[in-house]
């Protein structure tokens, strides 16, 4: 089981759409962006693990979600720096999206 705390940056362009629906002044599309710490939780076996992520927001222009946020999923490791995974996101345990994720690790 391995620890860590990672930083997310997020961005969700159906963001914009519930702004213009909602009224909400916006100015910028970057205010579709989230930004926050993680704590983060891995169980691996091999190439395959399964991880847990507990978040909170610094930047949220978005008040419909709670500062607070949770994602568990599984991860797939492609070679030592690539590596794909799905997860599930979610706000005080109701789910808020899936994400679908090809990434390098720095």
């Amino acid at each position: 089981m391995r620890y860590g705390i990672s930083v997310d940056y997020m961005y969700d362009a159906s963001t914009i759409k519930h702004f213009k629906d909602d009224s909400i002044r916006f100015g910028s599309r970057l205010k579709a962006s989230k930004f926050g710490p993680t704590l983060v939780g891995e169980l691996t076996l091999n190439r395959l693990s399964s991880f847990v992520n507990f978040g909170i927001y610094l930047y949220n222009h978005d008040k419909q979600n709670t500062l607070l946020y949770q994602r568990i999923g599984l991860r797939y490791r492609i070679s030592k720096s690539f590596y794909s995974q799905i997860a599930l996101k979610t706000h005080m345990n109701v789910a808020d999206y899936i994400e679908f994720v090809v990434a390098i690790r720095l």
